[in-house]
């Protein structure tokens, strides 16, 4: 995967570098500039980058808000924008990927668990981008609109280290709400383990709104920074009466676009 995103980036340099003592289009006054960023913008795009996740969580009652712990991971996309308006107006949609992950280490009487608690998500933005070009080389950009958002999994894996050497584990599915063993742990033991994970149960679907910025160079390269605001409560079940939590995220990218 390493070698492959290498060569990408190598073969966009390569690409550039040649472009780059090329002189005006003969046609009218629009800059090659202004031609392959609206060609490129039309086309498909890759992006990769970093992606950080919060919970924010509200009691209905006392309206109280706190932030839970974040999750740190990255992003895979695959994007199309839709020209509107010659080389200035687009709809975006795609296909992104995020993974992201959290661990924690605690101490009880001489046993210690390290719980990782990992999430999996598809979305599907439907934004608008509005381009501007700077210089023949350089364009700045501007994204905004909703993500639908599908859950693939959000698990938390809990592993105990006992005083005499022993190890066990136990998971826990935020989707289901079900725990279950995937050592052989039996006992009170085990019990006591899945006593810790939360009893929440969390909605596979969710909707974002949010923008980004971004800058356009060398022709066929993009760097973007952007944040997303949950709309629904990831919460369901009983957890549903008492709190409601959304998710945000923030994402840093870049990405070359065909």
């Amino acid at each position: 995967m390493k070698r492959f995103f290498v060569m990408i980036l190598a073969s966009a340099l390569v690409l550039a570098s040649f472009d780059a003592s090329a002189q005006r289009d003969q046609r009218g006054n629009r800059s090659r500039f202004d031609r392959e960023f609206n060609h490129a913008a039309s086309g498909l795009g890759v992006t990769f980058g970093y992606a950080h996740s919060a919970y924010r969580v509200a009691d209905w009652a006392t309206d109280k808000v706190r932030k839970a712990d974040g999750l740190d991971g990255f992003q895979l996309g695959l994007t199309k924008d839709v020209e509107m308006i010659e080389s200035a107006l687009f709809i975006q949609t795609g296909l992104v990927y995020t993974y992201q992950n959290d661990s924690k280490n605690n101490d009880f009487g001489g046993i210690r668990l390290i719980g990782d608690w990992n999430e999996h998500f598809l979305s599907v933005p439907l934004k608008v981008k509005y381009a501007v070009p700077l210089t023949d080389r350089i364009g700045i950009f501007v994204t905004g609109g909703p993500s639908l958002v599908f859950g693939l999994a959000s698990k938390m894996k809990c592993r105990a280290r006992l005083g005499d050497g022993q190890n066990a584990a136990t998971s826990y599915n935020f989707f289901t709400g079900k725990s279950k063993v995937t050592d052989n742990m039996t006992g009170e033991m085990s019990e006591w383990i899945s006593a810790q994970y939360p009893e929440t149960k969390y909605r596979r679907f969710d909707a974002q709104v949010g923008g980004s910025v971004g800058i356009r160079f060398l022709e066929i390269m993009e760097a973007q920074i952007g944040y997303d605001w949950g709309l629904v409560n990831k919460y369901k079940g009983e957890t549903l009466d008492d709190l409601r939590m959304r998710r945000q995220q923030l994402y840093i990218s870049v990405g070359l676009r065909f």
